[in-house]
């Protein structure tokens, strides 16, 4: 199997992300993740936050456009963090993972700042008319970013355990383990970050994606996954 290096800090980010997102799925509204909308930041507040990036920045030797792009995109709540993986940067979403290097195509610097001005000047009218329905018009991401663009990660989920050379990677890691959701989320997450990483398989770096599938596998069962693979799966109950 071809795989990328994949450091433990992101590892573990990623897969208690997928555990958050099988736990909302068991529990409704329990586990909810909305990050709070920023509608305004007050000059000292930026001024931290390019220190802060300017700080992650130099250490990791990352290029000056970086700095000035993910400086603004986290105040419009695009970017929570990034990581650097085999050379890349990789920036957390508030809907999962996505390189720099595309995601800043998609939204520019210059678009970023408008959409952050155009919210502020809102906010500011709001508060000058204490308009309290108008405040609450702007409980909503500045940006609305998404990983599915045809459809929601639970039909992806279908169509990725059907493949066999998902299955061939999967089965194999399965085969001692229970059908327990949160055991094989914790088998599949790593191996599938590790393919997609590589670019072996294509399959978005997207927490609810790998839950939507960890969850499809429990109900399924692996015995019935495997069926076609050869592989022995283990009959220890937990």
């Amino acid at each position: 199997m071809e795989e990328a290096t994949v450091n433990n800090e992101f590892n573990n980010e990623f897969q208690k992300w997928v555990i958050d997102e099988i736990q909302e799925y068991m529990s409704p509204g329990l586990y909810s993740k909305r990050p709070r909308v920023r509608n305004h930041w007050d000059e000292d507040e930026k001024q931290r936050i390019n220190e802060v990036a300017r700080s992650y920045a130099g250490k990791n030797k990352l290029p000056e456009e970086f700095l000035e792009w993910f400086s603004v995109a986290y105040m419009a709540g695009l970017v929570v963090s990034f990581h650097i993986i085999n050379n890349e940067i990789l920036l957390r979403t508030p809907v999962g993972y996505e390189y720099y290097s595309t995601l800043s195509k998609r939204f520019p610097a210059e678009f970023l700042k408008a959409k952050l001005d155009e919210r502020s000047r809102q906010y500011e009218f709001y508060v000058k008319h204490a308009s309290s329905t108008g405040l609450q018009s702007l409980d909503r991401p500045i940006i609305e970013i998404t990983l599915f663009q045809q459809e929601p990660a639970s039909e992806q989920a279908k169509k990725l355990v059907a493949k066999k050379e998902i299955k061939k990677y999967l089965c194999a890691a399965l085969k001692s383990v229970s059908d327990d959701v949160f055991e094989i989320s914790k088998v599949i997450t790593p191996i599938l970050l590790s393919l997609s990483i590589a670019g072996t398989i294509s399959i978005p770096l997207s927490p609810l994606l790998y839950a939507s599938m960890a969850i499809l596998i429990s109900k399924m069962g692996i015995a019935m996954l495997c069926a076609e693979c050869d592989v022995k799966k283990s009959t220890r109950k937990d």
